[in-house]
């Protein structure tokens, strides 16, 4: 039985960080293996379901998943350290305005946090879609 083909698969970045000479702008991308075929578009692999179209979509998926895995594990750390407060005597007995401190952390302190992540996850899944989509309206 014969062994499956092997493909080449390097981001477009890389290869012409690797060639050292720089692309011009206003050139277009033409594709994974330089200007052999002018009528190759990343929008008709996508629509195809090639091979390469995957490995595009998987590159998108990775970026979104890097990002979410990210903003989890800072959500988790803020989490795992809240029980740490109460190491604390004087933030525990504490009063603030007529209400405890620790509720005052809780409602002051801690939910900004979570809309700054909240606000981060959003901002780099929505960077990680345009640069997929500007990807592929390239000619």
């Amino acid at each position: 039985m014969s062994e499956p083909r092997r493909v080449v698969v390097a981001s477009p970045r890389t290869r012409a960080a690797r060639s050292g000479a720089p692309r011009p702008v206003e050139a277009p991308y033409a594709g994974p293996y330089g200007d052999l075929d002018h009528d190759w578009n990343i929008t008709a692999d996508l629509d195809e379901q090639t091979e390469l179209g995957a490995v595009f979509v998987r590159t998108l998926v990775r970026a979104q998943l890097r990002t979410a895995l990210g903003t989890g594990g800072l959500v988790l750390a803020v989490v795992a350290a809240l029980p740490l407060l109460e190491l604390l005597p004087g933030l525990t007995r504490g009063r603030l305005l007529g209400l405890p401190l620790p509720w005052l952390v809780l409602a002051a302190g801690i939910q900004p946090l979570w809309v700054l992540a909240a606000h981060r996850q959003s901002r780099l899944a929505e960077s990680a879609e345009r640069d997929f989509v500007r990807l592929v309206r390239r000619p």
